[in-house]
């Protein structure tokens, strides 16, 4: 769910780590995870939106380009077509929809990022209407927030 990859019309597919949110967890063959509650249904929602169609990738200044699984860290915007992808017209924001529509929570991972207010808010709205996994799910909610203070801390470092 929080997870895609990509095919570049150049090169190898990559995986891409949708920056700003978790979703739950599905199980998979051969590892150790306990599948948590509306993970499946996010996870296929994400195949949905995403199969077979243009994705264009937005990386955030805060946090580079790769995570430390080394999978891209980005932003994702989904288009219908090569056009649309190409000119920006339509298509969705991948990320801030998944955290709209109850498929994921806003998460801060290893410091602050430039969404990270836009996200929280979204989240924020999609609990309180009781919207995809926060309806169903007592356990929705699974990484307690660092507190707003803790992140204002954070010192960039160079070099």
């Amino acid at each position: 769910g929080d997870t895609i990859s990509v095919e570049p019309w150049f090169g190898k597919a990559r995986s891409v780590r949708l920056l700003g949110l978790n979703t739950p967890e599905v199980s998979r063959s051969g590892l150790r995870i306990k599948e948590q509650c509306y993970g499946k249904e996010a996870s296929e929602y994400v195949k949905k939106i995403t199969e077979n169609r243009y994705a264009v990738l937005t990386f955030d200044p805060a946090k580079g380009v790769f995570d430390d699984r080394n999978r891209l860290l980005a932003y994702v915007h989904v288009y219908d077509s090569y056009v649309s992808a190409l000119f920006g017209i339509g298509g969705v924001d991948l990320n801030l929809h998944l955290i709209e529509n109850g498929y994921a929570e806003e998460w801060l991972y290893r410091g602050r990022y430039e969404r990270a207010d836009e996200f929280l808010a979204a989240e924020t709205k999609a609990r309180e209407a009781n919207i995809g996994g926060w309806a169903v799910c007592s356990d929705f909610k699974r990484h307690p927030r660092r507190s707003r203070a803790s992140d204002a801390k954070l010192k960039p470092s160079f070099g």
